[in-house]
């Protein structure tokens, strides 16, 4: 494939880099670090679990495990 070219051979006019936007409302800017932050914590809390089950450490709380599944098969 050459440069300007696509697979099919057809030019491909226009097509740039994608840039990186500066977000300028503090709203979003604040919702965007929020996420953020939530998924490091869901990450560290999925990190956790992991290496609870690798260690053999794990333990289910089968009562409200039970609990939950019979009222996910409730109308």
């Amino acid at each position: 494939m050459r440069v300007g070219h696509s697979a099919n051979g057809v030019f491909s006019e226009g097509i740039t880099k994608p840039q990186d936007k500066k977000v300028e409302n503090p709203k979003a800017e604040e919702h965007i670090a929020a996420s953020k932050e939530s998924d490091e914590v869901a990450s560290t809390k999925a990190s956790d679990i992991k290496e609870a089950i690798k260690n053999g450490n794990y333990k289910i709380d089968m009562d409200a495990t039970a609990d939950k599944l019979a009222q996910s098969l409730l109308p």
